[in-house]
């Protein structure tokens, strides 16, 4: 048995595709994958074009955690994108370029002809709606503050805070569908 950053830490292979499991980041054996440390590893297991998904819950996670989260993230990632399609986690993903508003379209033409994606979204252009923020935003939400690295991980479970969280992603979130990707 054994999990994906020591996976990393031993192959020698590249990834077109790489996603961590739905973890929680205040779980003692997750934290290590929210650290500078382990998005560097990703890094550098990435082909040119890969992409590196991760779920970012921010349920039972205080605000100051999340964004230390999201800045550590976008500090290793400058191309990340946030999206949520509701509850209380997000997707963190990272690209070698910008995601643009033709990806998306790309992406949305992708989803309406495989009939699994399509069902599931209900409509294909239900994609472009999830994402929330671009990297400007996403640096600007997640604010000036400390990295979580292997020596600085500590995030406090804290239910309080779920709303507001919501609130600010949902806003947001609005505001990157009324201005468009290109311009956040």
């Amino acid at each position: 048995m054994d999990d994906g950053r020591n996976f990393l830490l031993r192959t020698p292979y590249r990834y077109d595709i790489i996603t961590t499991d739905a973890t929680h980041p205040t779980n003692t054996s997750s934290w290590a994958l929210f650290t500078v440390e382990f998005y560097r590893s990703v890094a550098e297991h990435l082909t040119e074009k890969g992409v590196f998904i991760q779920w970012v819950p921010f349920h039972s996670l205080r605000e100051t955690d999340y964004k230390m989260i999201l800045r550590t993230f976008s500090t290793v990632f400058p191309n990340a994108t946030l999206w949520y399609t509701g509850g209380s986690h997000t997707l963190l993903v990272a690209t070698s370029e910008p995601i643009t508003d033709e990806t998306l379209d790309r992406l949305v033409a992708a989803a309406a002809q495989d009939p699994i994606t399509a069902q599931d979204l209900e409509r294909p252009t239900a994609l472009r709606a999830f994402l929330a923020m671009g990297p400007q935003t996403l640096r600007a939400y997640a604010g000036e503050g400390p990295l979580s690295t292997d020596d600085r991980a500590y995030f406090l479970p804290d239910n309080a805070e779920v709303e507001q969280i919501r609130s600010h992603i949902q806003t947001l979130q609005t505001q990157t569908l009324e201005k468009g990707l290109d311009r956040d």
